[in-house]
């Protein structure tokens, strides 16, 4: 019940107790003129014209007005691409919904500018020239490095905060990257550091196989994986590589079964995967094979069967539907349901990216850039007006780097067993 209805409850009652108060009076006095006891009926007391005004205004208070914040995202709408580019669109999508039904940022409505990337580093480039001639507060997106290193440049002289998915260790801080860019995923050394130490210690593999792509990400994977190796004074007894778009790995695929491998590190593209899990089959590969997160989105895409993976382990962001927090797994049922698509780490890494740019614009009180800049570099957000971050807590350190977290899971009869998590020490 809410206020204004217990005080006219209140009212209704006071006036009953009256009225019973005059009929018991009436009754003890003395005989003189006969008293009318019949009590006056009464119109209950009416609400205040205003209350209802007085709600709605409240209610209206709680909207988002004003000019909207506008932030661009360029995501993979064509191209071969396009599968995890409409993942990325439906996460900021309803992570912007989210936001303003919350309130929204500084009391203004959020509002995203879509641009396609296409799936090459030029289309790239020039989609986010597009964005940047619509002066966004921000832009997020990109999710592969060879899209982001021609941008460097681009973005250090627009000087615009850009958040971006792509993993090449090359891209921090303190090494080519610039102060206005944010990586909101992990980068290669903590993918590369979770599997060898999944490997070594967890297994207890002494004779490692690499086989890997010759994209950046896939490169960088490699040589971090080489490093951890040797610092443990192992190396890897074959190490086998593919270009993207290769549709048969049969020579590298003999080369690795050769050496009898007692794990095997692969780390390439979702089509790449797919090509190399049916290869191992055939081919008789029995060792376990440790993949980067490319291969559970070609499950996810129904390329391959889950059981085709059986013993196999990933390193993964995040895998929200098997979390052991409510809060995930309501949020990942919740994105199935409105969008039809997998709520991978994809989807719930861009979804927390809208929901950290919202609190940085938040706590710089501006969309100037240089204090929104300053603001991100200072994110650690789990939250954003009571709008959770899907299991993706975001954190900066001094390289610009915001999630420094793995998931390792394990396909047990074509099921994801969690193993542990993995954080950045």
């Amino acid at each position: 019940m809410g206020e204004d209805e217990t005080v006219r409850t209140r009212a209704l009652r006071a006036v009953a107790s009256l009225a019973a108060l005059s009929l018991v009076l009436a009754a003890c006095a003395p005989d003189e003129e006969e008293v009318d006891t019949e009590p006056v009926e009464e119109e209950p007391d009416e609400e205040p014209d205003d209350v209802d005004d007085d709600v709605d205004e409240a209610d209206e208070a709680a909207e988002p007005t004003g000019d909207p914040i506008e932030f661009a995202a360029v995501v993979d709408q064509t191209g071969d691409n396009a599968v995890l580019g409409e993942l990325q669109e439906a996460a900021i999508e309803m992570a912007v919904g989210d936001v303003n039904e919350a309130g929204g940022v500084l009391g203004r409505p959020l509002e995203v500018i879509f641009e396609d990337a296409g799936d090459e580093a030029s289309t790239g480039v020039a989609a986010t020239q597009r964005a940047l001639a619509r002066d966004p507060a921000a832009i997020l997106g990109h999710q592969y490095s060879f899209q982001v290193f021609p941008l460097l440049d681009v973005i250090e002289d627009a000087q615009v905060p850009f958040l971006h998915g792509a993993q090449t260790l090359e891209l921090d801080l303190d090494k080519d990257g610039n102060e206005w860019m944010f990586r909101v995923r992990t980068n290669d050394e903590l993918s590369a550091r979770s599997l060898v130490e999944l490997a070594t210690e967890e297994i207890g593999a002494e004779r490692p196989a690499i086989h890997h792509g010759t994209d950046p990400v896939s490169v960088g994977f490699r040589e971090q994986a080489e490093v951890l190796l040797d610092e443990i004074g192992m190396e890897p007894v074959v190490t086998e590589s593919h270009d993207l778009g290769d549709t048969d790995m049969t020579a590298q695929i003999r080369s690795i079964v050769a050496e009898e491998p007692d794990v095997v590190f692969v780390q390439t593209f979702v089509s790449e995967s797919a090509t190399i899990a049916r290869q191992h089959e055939e081919l008789g590969l029995d060792a376990p094979v440790l993949w980067g997160p490319a291969t559970l989105f070609a499950v996810d895409f129904e390329l391959i069967e889950a059981e085709l993976l059986d013993g196999d382990y990933m390193s993964l962001d995040a895998v929200p539907e098997h979390s052991e927090d409510p809060v995930e797994v309501e949020w990942a049922e919740r994105f199935r349901s409105e969008y039809d698509l997998s709520p991978n780490e994809i989807a719930s890494s861009w979804y927390a990216a809208v929901l950290m740019l919202a609190d940085g614009i938040e706590r710089a009180d501006t969309t100037d850039p240089e204090p929104l800049r300053d603001a991100l570099a200072e994110s650690d957000v789990s939250e954003f007006n009571g709008v959770p971050l899907p299991g993706f807590e975001l954190s900066c350190d001094e390289r610009r780097n915001c999630y420094n977290k793995r998931e390792l899971i394990q396909i047990v009869d074509g099921q994801i067993e969690p193993v542990l998590t993995y954080e950045a020490q």
